[in-house]
């Protein structure tokens, strides 16, 4: 009884770790961009993707010189380079869900871009600028998977991890927004501008987008000129209030 007792735990052992395996591949990172989501990532992302095992494989593999690749390994972290491609396919997938008609295919898109953001959130240290990003990134994708709650507490996270980058307050302001919120959204940027490390031109031109929908004109002036200030490339602000006469070089 004994020699049969053995040999069940030795089969037992072997289909768990069979299971074992076949779970880990079945997580193992598997994204492929197309051409817009390659030239739409950044750097960082290239980098990182040719080096998996994957995209070293891929058709892109040759666009990344190594002397780029250690580039970026060394400018965001070695750490952070480590498990960041998971964050920059959760952001080709939710511009993939965008995309979506059909709900289902939707559903899933979002699911793969939770799971891969939130991959890379539990392994990036909060001392680091890029885990407000990704937080950020995960607001978003809570708030389209009808999460409220979770894409603002993401966000008062990335805030409250990194409260000199504009990050988390913008990802907040977005969901304050998006929930009918304006106001709230209006002074969550309002209050940011004491905080930051440095002048945000990507806050105040929203700054200024929410003040021009509360119907504040001469405060959305102010901000869309700090913003143009700044370097904001978009002129669709400036053109706005042209045509309501609030505009002048």
């Amino acid at each position: 009884m004994r020699v049969l007792s053995g040999q069940f735990r030795r089969i037992q052992f072997c289909l768990v770790f069979s299971a074992m395996l076949i779970a880990e591949y079945a997580a193992a990172y598997d994204f492929t961009p197309n051409d817009h989501e390659w030239l739409s990532w950044p750097g960082y992302c290239k980098a990182r993707y040719v080096t998996t095992n994957i995209g070293s494989r891929s058709r892109f593999a040759s666009s990344v010189t190594s002397a780029e690749i250690e580039l970026w390994r060394s400018r965001i972290g070695r750490e952070t380079f480590l498990h960041v491609h998971h964050y920059c396919a959760a952001m080709a997938a939710i511009q993939r869900a965008a995309l979506q008609t059909d709900d289902r295919q939707k559903q899933l898109a979002l699911k793969y871009a939770q799971d891969n953001a939130l991959y890379s959130l539990e392994r990036e240290p909060r001392t680091t600028p890029m885990y407000a990003r990704i937080a950020s990134g995960l607001s978003g994708i809570e708030f389209e998977l009808g999460n409220v709650e979770q894409a603002i507490a993401y966000a008062e996270d990335a805030i409250a991890a990194q409260p000199g980058l504009d990050e988390g307050y913008l990802a907040l302001a977005r969901v304050l927004f998006r929930h009918g919120d304006i106001s709230k959204a209006r002074d969550v940027l309002s209050s940011a501008s004491t905080q930051l490390e440095k002048p945000s031109a990507e806050l105040s031109y929203n700054l200024a987008l929410l003040e021009l929908e509360l119907g504040d004109v001469e405060r959305a002036v102010g901000q869309a000129r700090i913003a143009y200030e700044l370097g904001y490339p978009l002129p669709g602000l400036r053109r706005r209030l042209e045509r309501i006469g609030a505009w002048s070089e």
